[in-house]
């Protein structure tokens, strides 16, 4: 995580896990790391699928007001909460995630910089999303 707010999960680092989702249907599919762009980690009760684990280091701040932050906003430790996770729930399935922009494609700010899917680091956002839904619907195993 820097300022920016921006964390990229790795597989290598085990941020991002080693699961259905990021090893895709066959070896073209398979996700190595995920771009977020803020958001809020969570903790979960009972059995869940880790996908996005948040590093070591990693630190929640919260304001008192949204999107208002200072050097006196509180901050928590984030590592090892979740950012992203997938459950299997009676037949069905659920994904949840702490953020949307890593699945958005967007051009931020006055200067129109690339942001989700179309920053140039989350080049596998979009397959990590396609993987989401074909987990989702039972194509990937």
């Amino acid at each position: 995580e820097d300022d920016s707010g921006r964390i990229v999960f790795r597989r290598i680092d085990g941020t991002l896990a080693d699961h259905p989702i990021t090893r895709g249907r066959n070896p073209s599919e398979r996700v190595d790391s995920v771009l977020t762009f803020m958001g809020q980690a969570f903790r979960t009760e009972g059995d869940v699928e880790p996908l996005m684990v948040m590093p070591r280091g990693s630190m929640m701040l919260l304001p008192e007001v949204a999107w208002q932050f200072s050097e006196k906003t509180p901050r928590v430790p984030a590592a090892l909460m979740f950012q992203g996770v997938a459950l299997r729930f009676g037949e069905g399935r659920i994904a949840a995630f702490g953020e949307a922009a890593m699945f958005s494609a967007q051009l931020s700010g006055p200067e129109g910089a690339p942001m989700g899917m179309n920053a140039p680091e989350a080049a596998q956002n979009a397959r990590f999303l396609l993987n989401v839904l074909h987990w989702l619907s039972g194509d990937l195993d």
